[in-house]
């Protein structure tokens, strides 16, 4: 297993090469690390991928606060949004 510093050095390497940015993604990744990989304990890939990509799709895109929304979420921001032009 990596030391967390070789790690992130890792990851931020991987962000750069993809043109995303690093301290985003690397915030992200703790996010993720931090909420579910220390608290669920995945006997496959594909279950670990699964649980995650409902984790990202579900909850950080669409009910999370962001505060580039003015803290509200995605989906919150987008109907205000649509109501307000309408």
């Amino acid at each position: 297993m990596e030391s967390s510093p070789v790690k992130v050095r890792r990851q931020r390497e991987n962000c750069t090469k993809r043109g995303l940015v690093p301290s985003l993604a690397l915030s992200f990744f703790s996010t993720l690390e931090h909420e579910m990989l220390s608290r669920h304990h995945f006997t496959t890939r594909k279950e670990a991928r699964q649980v995650i990509v409902e984790r990202v799709v579900d909850f950080y895109n669409r009910r999370r606060r962001h505060s580039s929304c003015g803290m509200m979420s995605p989906i919150d921001y987008e109907t205000t949004a649509a109501q307000r032009a309408a």
